[in-house]
């Protein structure tokens, strides 16, 4: 097939490049596309691709009608949003109209809410197409993950000095809890303690600057990171024991399952909610405390069986975005949009 798929930013056909979780979902689609034997090409978002694709894949919401792919598909990380009365804009497109509009998620929890009716049905077709980590990216020699050393911090904005009393406080106050909880394990566990997008902390609002950095000092062993790379982030990820869900934010969970290390999650998390809800690990972040937060981790590191089972299910619900389960929902999606 030749496909089309919207680019993301500068980095846009690049593995390496720098965006959110919907230029990961584009750029990784790519390559696993490719590997398939399909031919890919990128498009800007505000031009478009003419008629001679089959396929575009993300096709933009406010400008459609420049996709002229035989076919499209509106990815959204929560089809929910595509409920009109909540998106009243989606009434003007044209596939809408034509009732041809075909939307995709990229993970089973909002897909599965999806066909359950938690969007309204004036769809042709509700799809699943897992955010895609292809096998052949996957670090080799890995080592187990109860093995490893690293507690791994994606900071994702917990800190940014956005957030406090008027939007979102518990993404502070659950990033102070959590640091409290690290500090107390690592009085009885030896292990380095990685951070990512560091520039949160060094720019958070002096009001709590100083706890914060107090805490991290009493760290033994820290690296602290801005921005890296995509590969440099998964290379660090495959040395991780331990990630870190400050918030509940997503903190790179993908990467996480990916490499085979062990998502600290809280009851109430995003993308794996029915996951997180089966595990319990902690409570939610709005309400942890330090003491829940280190009894989390303390049992995550010394426990083999406990950690074991936490992976375990993590990993059984992360086959759909290996290979396999790729293959296997790509067909079925090309089946239903193009065979059925």
């Amino acid at each position: 097939m030749k496909i089309a798929i919207r680019s993301y930013g500068s980095y846009r056909d690049h593995l390496d490049g720098f965006g959110g979780l919907e230029q990961r979902y584009t750029v990784n689609y790519a390559h696993f596309l490719r590997t398939e034997g399909h031919e890919v090409c990128f498009f800007d978002d505000t031009c478009g691709c003419d008629s001679s694709f089959d396929l575009a894949l993300d096709a933009p919401n406010h400008n459609c009608h420049l996709v002229k792919a035989k076919l499209h598909v509106h990815n959204w990380f929560s089809p929910r949003t595509t409920n009109a009365a909540k998106n009243p804009g989606i009434h003007t497109r044209h596939c809408y109209q034509s009732g041809q509009m075909i939307i995709s998620d990229p993970y089973r929890y909002g897909y599965e809410n999806a066909m359950k009716g938690e969007v309204e049905h004036n769809f042709k077709h509700i799809l699943f197409l897992p955010l895609a980590y292809p096998d052949d990216l996957m670090p080799k020699n890995l080592a187990p993950g109860f093995d490893r050393n690293v507690i791994f911090w994606g900071n994702k904005g917990n800190f940014n000095p956005e957030f406090g009393p008027e939007r979102n406080m518990y993404y502070v106050t659950n990033g102070i809890e959590t640091l409290k909880a690290l500090v107390r394990l690592n009085k009885k566990a030896n292990f380095k303690t990685v951070f990512v997008l560091d520039k949160y902390i060094k720019e958070t609002r002096p009001e709590w600057k100083n706890e914060i950095v107090g805490l991290i000092h009493q760290l033994k062993d820290v690296d602290s990171f801005d921005q890296v790379t995509w590969s440099q982030y998964v290379k660090i990820m495959a040395t991780t024991k331990i990630n870190t869900h400050v918030g509940g934010l997503t903190s790179g969970i993908n990467e996480c399952l990916f490499t085979r290390s062990v998502p600290a999650t809280p009851e109430k998390f995003i993308f794996f909610q029915d996951v997180a809800k089966e595990l319990n690990i902690m409570p939610p972040a709005e309400v942890a405390t330090a003491d829940e937060i280190y009894d989390a981790y303390e049992k995550l590191w010394f426990d083999e069986q406990y950690y074991s089972h936490v992976y375990d299910v993590f990993q059984a619900a992360f086959m759909d975005h290996r290979t396999a389960g790729l293959r296997k929902h790509w067909q079925v999606a090309m089946e239903e949009i193009i065979d059925g």
